[in-house]
């Protein structure tokens, strides 16, 4: 284990996204070479130009792409590298969660709440219109329902399996921006509307017809995305003031409410593990930082650097995937990115030519992201099986 500061580091199919390329570039190692990091390829050179070997042809083979035994879960495989898959065309997607089986998003400019089972089959539209549904932002899920909220001022769910269009009403809240959810709680973002001042509010999440919650965090300026672990909730603050952004945490309980990180920028996404919490600051050039859970306004500690407005960021205990959403150069010129969590100087782009990537998950197998599109109505659920 070394420690750095305050930052402990651990050491041990579709190639056509509405209407551009999209392409998975081959992995650069530490040495530069392109490969999956701690990955060999298997096989061997063969006389037409593919790999071959025990498993077949490892350069084109689905099931065996790269190496023995790697399934690009219904992606294509080029060049030992699986490629995206577009779970859903269409619309503006901004947020993204799953569960064991499914894959839900939000479509704010549709007022949309739809899920589609993770191999792409069975689109389902949850919710689309309607009073409680205006403008959808933010979405998460447990085991039974789907949480979100929006402008119209409410936090709502819905059964997992669907709710004939009619969420139930959880709690009537301000404007909202982001929601969470855990085994008794439902957690969000919202704002007083008039004095653009922001607040982190829970309440129990068996509520129906509530007109509030508890206040763990505000009145404060520009808060704007939600990450927890079992006993805390972490919040940024997106501020366009220069060195004015800065990173919060609180007890689920409430309390009182720290400072992990300051002098920040524009922040986006976070995402908490074992000892440490990851975030982006959206600039462009941007970065991902990252400080130790318990830090109270440590120094800026920079993951990945020279980044191009990072958006949403996601963990699995050995990488960290984030988007970059756009640099300005062309269009789509977003990416998805990674970098292990032991070591990282820049990142590694998995896919480019995305159009306006902003959340990201991740299971055992698989990342998954939403293309905004700037609401342009060409965005898409996507999928890569992972490297």
């Amino acid at each position: 284990m070394l420690m750095l500061g305050s930052f402990v580091v651990g050491v041990g199919a579709c190639n056509a996204v509405i209407g551009t390329k999209s392409y998975v570039h081959a992995l650069p190692d530490a040495t530069g070479t392109n490969e999956t990091p701690g990955v060999e390829r298997d096989g061997a050179a063969g006389e037409e130009g593919g790999v071959s070997g025990p498993c077949g042809d490892v350069e084109s083979d689905r099931l065996n792409c790269g190496r023995c035994g790697h399934d690009c879960l219904g992606g294509d495989c080029a060049l030992g590298k699986c490629q995206p898959i577009v779970l859903h065309a269409g619309g503006a997607p901004r947020s993204i969660a799953l569960d064991a089986d499914h894959v839900y998003w939000s479509d704010a400019t549709h007022a949309l709440v739809a899920k589609i089972d993770k191999n792409g089959a069975n689109y389902v539209e949850l919710a689309k219109g309607g009073p409680l549904n205006r403008i959808p932002y933010g979405i998460a899920v447990d085991d039974k329902y789907v949480y979100w909220g929006g402008v119209s001022s409410a936090i709502v769910r819905c059964a997992i399996g669907g709710c004939a269009n009619t969420p139930t009403l959880v709690t009537s809240t301000g404007p909202f921006d982001d929601v969470l959810v855990d085994d008794h709680n439902v957690y969000w973002i919202d704002s007083d509307g008039a004095s653009q001042m922001y607040y982190v509010r829970s309440i129990d999440k068996g509520t129906t017809n509530g007109t509030g919650g508890t206040v763990l965090v505000g009145p404060e300026p520009d808060l704007f995305r939600l990450a927890a672990d079992a006993t805390h909730i972490y919040v940024t603050s997106q501020t366009s003031s220069g060195g004015a952004g800065k990173l919060r945490r609180v007890a689920k309980t409430g309390g009182k409410v720290d400072v992990v990180s300051s002098g920040l920028g524009e922040l986006w996404g976070a995402a908490v593990d074992d000892s440490n919490v990851y975030f982006s600051d959206s600039g462009d050039p941007g970065t991902i930082n990252v400080a130790s859970k318990t830090a109270i306004d440590a120094p800026i500690i920079i993951f990945a650097s020279q980044q191009h407005r990072p958006t949403g960021i996601s963990l699995d205990g050995t990488n960290v995937y984030w988007a970059n959403g756009f640099s300005g150069s062309a269009s789509p010129d977003g990416a998805l990115m990674m970098c292990p969590i032991a070591s990282c100087t820049s990142g590694i782009t998995l896919v480019d030519h995305q159009s306006a990537p902003l959340t990201v998950a991740v299971d055992d197998k698989a990342i998954y992201w939403v293309n905004f599109d700037f609401g342009n109505e060409h965005g898409a659920v996507m999928k890569l099986a992972k490297p």
